[in-house]
């Protein structure tokens, strides 16, 4: 148990082994072969997935959607991918979701369980709906909760959860006191447990086994690529760092992918690097003199035209960097940022950015057209602070 404390943010321990010690040896040791078993499964099946698509008429991408099943179901109907009761509409489009499902709100089970509806339906139909692995499912599959919200661990409560916290906590004590000395004990009386009631409430445990490397939230995350290209352009949840740019689809999605469907996952590996592909910000917020060559680097070892990011939420706009060669599609479509409801459309060599109803096609490389860009898109805008701040960058000096 004290390694799993010292794995486990918060001082506590991950759920799933504090549930299997709570059976017979043999029923562990068949529940750890079951996992084990599980695992491998996993991974035969992510090596054999192809990472490139061609020959695809319609693309949709859409930024991180944080729990926001309201927000999702807008942005899905606007798209054209979903009816009101769920259904697949879109056809042979290809529909990304650029990672981040959980966290922030309090509809992230509902917005997997149609998103996995819609994988099934879509493939019928002759599409194809590519989910990416996002930093926060990755933080969900090794345990760390931070941004989970109440009413999510309120979705896992049952009869049982209570007395499941209890049992919790009483193995939570119990390793406490084996890791530190007598004299050093916290009180555990009634205001320690209700403290520790808020930290671990109830749902919590549940929540836990559900998003494991085990779980179905957990193995549906693993299941995963965390880089695709689709007609030349790569689509990834965070950036392709120096480290990455010159790496195969291939290496990218199993060195990621293995960590975390490792038994326990790989908590600080490379897929919780700073440069990671799933949390580098740099194609977002470097200096062109400083990615340029990175972008230059990862186009030309994939032969692709372009990069398209989520993760970096630009609170309103679609935005085109290096000439159009990297495109941030977080617009913050969830309410925790704002509601931004906007995604991108890929057809054919002709990019847009929908707005609600307006569809505005993304500007060639030169400043002018980039200015004009952001200029139209101004008044579709909640809160046009941050294309204000892209036009001032863009207009001339003397118009200051």
């Amino acid at each position: 148990m004290m390694a799993f404390l010292k794995r486990f943010p918060g001082g506590g321990f991950d759920p799933i082994y504090f549930l299997m010690s709570m059976f017979s040896r043999r029923v562990l040791l068949r529940a750890t072969l079951v996992a084990s078993f599980v695992v491998v499964s996993i991974t035969a099946a992510s090596a054999a997935e192809p990472y490139e698509w061609n020959g695809v008429e319609r693309i949709v991408a859409v930024g991180d959607l944080h729990g926001d099943y309201d927000a999702f179901r807008k942005i899905m109907k606007s798209a054209g991918l979903m009816d009101d009761h769920g259904r697949w509409t879109g056809g042979k489009t290809h529909f990304v979701q650029l990672g981040d499902v959980p966290d922030r709100g309090d509809g992230t089970e509902q917005i997997e369980e149609d998103l996995h509806k819609l994988v099934k339906q879509a493939e019928r139909a002759g599409g194809y709906v590519h989910l990416i692995m996002g930093n926060h499912e990755a933080m969900n599959i090794i345990g760390d909760y931070r941004y989970v919200t109440p009413g999510t661990y309120k979705n896992f409560v049952t009869r049982k959860s209570q007395k499941l916290q209890d049992k919790y906590f009483e193995a939570y004590v119990d390793s406490l006191k084996k890791q530190m000395p007598k004299d050093k004990w916290p009180s555990f009386d009634d205001a320690y447990r209700a403290d520790w009631n808020k930290k671990f409430p109830l749902g919590y445990v549940e929540h836990g086994l559900a998003w494991s490397a085990q779980g179905e939230y957990g193995k549906w995350a693993l299941e995963n690529p965390t880089i695709i290209e689709i007609d030349g352009t790569l689509f990834l949840h965070g950036g392709l760092s120096a480290t990455y740019a010159g790496q195969d689809l291939k290496t990218i999605n199993t060195t990621i992918h293995d960590e975390l469907a490792a038994n326990p996952p790989v908590a600080n590996g490379a897929a919780f690097q700073e440069d990671s592909p799933l949390w580098y910000r740099g194609l977002a917020l470097g200096s062109d003199a400083d990615e340029e060559p990175i972008v230059s680097t990862a186009l030309s070892s994939h032969e692709a035209k372009r990069i398209v990011v989520g993760h970096t939420p630009t609170l309103g706009p679609i935005v085109p960097r290096f000439g159009g060669r990297v495109i941030l599609a977080d617009t913050g479509i969830t309410h925790y940022y704002g509601e931004n409801l906007a995604y991108l459309v890929i057809e054919g060599d002709r990019l847009f950015a929908v707005y609600g109803d307006k569809k505005v096609e993304l500007p060639g490389p030169s400043p002018e057209d980039v200015l004009k860009y952001f200029e139209t898109i101004r008044p579709l805008m909640k809160d046009p602070k941050t294309v204000d701040a892209y036009i001032k960058q863009l207009e001339p000096a003397e118009a200051h």
